[in-house]
């Protein structure tokens, strides 16, 4: 939500970046569906009209991550005439409700719920892109280099758990992933981070491809760690409660959260 608010042009809604910034606002991203819809994917579940000095807007959408009463998020809308509108929403109202209609098995903490806009209004104050589609491009790289601490981070702590298991040490100690292996992979990772980082601002398609490989290459390394774990533990990773399987939960869930792999290996085929 941050990064949306800083790169926007407009300043009616930079307004809100100070608070954002510091958490004394609170707010989440809405990139899912737009996400999937800028790749041919979907189409935008969000529509508005222009109504006075701002937007009407109606819609569902499916899965929202971080969001509480009161939280605000970022929501794309196709408006008639072909052209899509960014602008800020606020959870929890009568116009814009949160529903949390599904049991993940993992990571409930993250607040993933479906959000319902009968009748939302967003004032022109509260618009973050006249022209999503010129704006998008401008954030994605940005957007998605900043999910990468999830896998990293994820990778990181498997390794510690590892680490701490002595018996796994012994027992586990000529299978192929280790956590040597893991942090050294993970310190790679990193630096091409930073590095893309550096570059964030480039809006060409090709720039936005090693984006989405490096988001890739994230997601299967926690992955890989996170099974190497399990593998390490045996029965012990397998009991309920035990941490070896949470973390092989949450690196699924670092995979399949937009984009995800599946999306990513078909933006990349689609655009060979």
């Amino acid at each position: 939500m941050v990064w949306y608010l800083a790169r926007s042009e407009e300043p009616g809604v930079r307004a809100h970046l100070a608070a954002t910034a510091v958490g004394a606002a609170l707010g989440g991203t809405g990139p899912s569906n737009p996400t999937k819809v800028f790749s041919g994917l979907e189409t935008l579940v969000l529509k508005a009209r222009r109504e006075g000095d701002g937007y009407r807007v109606r819609g569902r959408l499916p899965w929202l991550s971080n969001l509480g009463p009161g939280h605000r998020f970022a929501g794309v809308a196709a408006l008639p005439d072909g052209r899509r509108v960014m602008g800020l929403f606020e959870a929890g109202t009568e116009t814009v409700s949160i529903s949390a209609n599904a049991m993940f098995v993992a990571l409930k903490g993250t607040g993933t719920d479906t959000v319902m806009v009968p009748h939302a209004y967003v004032p022109d104050a509260d618009v973050i892109a006249r022209d999503a589609a010129a704006f998008v491009p401008r954030i994605r790289n940005g957007f998605v280099l900043l999910q990468t601490g999830m896998g990293l981070g994820l990778a990181r702590s498997v390794a510690a758990l590892m680490r701490e298991d002595a018996r796994g040490r012994r027992d586990g100690a000529f299978l192929p992933l280790g956590p040597e292996a893991i942090e050294a992979r993970a310190d790679a990772l990193r630096e091409r981070v930073a590095a893309a980082a550096q570059a964030h601002a480039r809006t060409a398609r090709a720039g936005f491809q090693e984006t989405l490989r490096l988001r890739l290459d994230v997601s299967r390394l926690a992955l890989e760690a996170a099974q190497s774990a399990m593998l390490r533990f045996g029965a012990r990773g397998y009991l309920e409660g035990a941490e070896a399987y949470r973390r092989l939960r949450e690196a699924q869930f670092v995979a399949i959260v937009t984009p995800s792999a599946k999306h990513i290996t078909a933006e990349l085929a689609r655009r060979a």
